[in-house]
């Protein structure tokens, strides 16, 4: 999947590529474009990469455009995770809102949050949440990001939510981390909550 994942990214640069090439051949007057992916790894161990990254794009505006993105792999079978591999079937959107909300209480003034920013994650978990993913983990634990614009200024750039490992419960993230022997993931909260 990720070499599908890489053809399918270099086909598309590919595309660009040549769409810039036509946009500036001929007269006229020509702007540099810049389309560029970068990813680092947010997490890395011997069962999980995680990796964050930003899309940029410069087309002769007054600066870039950024978006955010994120990849976590299974790195024992190489699939995709989604969320929807990570959180148990018993898991809800409202547990998972509340723990985001608080996460981005802390920095609503800091960030400039938008009053309706809790309104916004519900909205954004209200959808399949096999179909999220804007998330990726952390060495400390599952973040959500958000756009530039989604619930704060751009000038507050990508704001992340951040659930440190031990405020998820075991009954959250059974899914994956039991299935794939995980749950020295979550050592704090499986010590607490089950025998290992």
């Amino acid at each position: 999947d990720f070499l599908n994942r890489v053809d399918a990214t270099r086909a598309t640069a590919d595309a660009i590529y040549a769409d810039a090439n036509s946009a500036y051949s001929g007269s006229g007057s020509w702007t540099p474009y810049l389309c560029q992916y970068t990813y680092e790894q947010a997490r890395i161990d011997q069962s999980v990469l995680s990796m964050f990254g930003t899309y940029a794009t410069y087309n002769g505006n007054s600066r870039p455009e950024a978006s955010y993105l994120s990849l976590t792999y299974d790195l024992i079978t190489g699939d995709v995770l989604s969320l929807s591999n990570i959180l148990s079937e018993g898991s809800s959107s409202g547990d998972l809102r509340n723990l985001i909300v608080s996460a981005l209480e802390v920095q609503k003034e800091e960030n400039f949050l938008d009053d309706n920013f809790a309104e916004t994650v519900e909205n954004n978990l209200s959808d399949s949440l096999g179909q999220y993913d804007a998330w990726y983990f952390s060495q400390n634990g599952l973040c959500f990001y958000f756009q530039p614009y989604e619930i704060a200024p751009k000038s507050s750039g990508v704001i992340v939510a951040e659930i440190p490992y031990e405020k998820l419960t075991i009954d959250d993230v059974i899914n994956w981390c039991v299935e794939n022997n995980q749950v020295d993931w979550l050592k704090a909260t499986a010590e607490k909550e089950v025998q290992i």
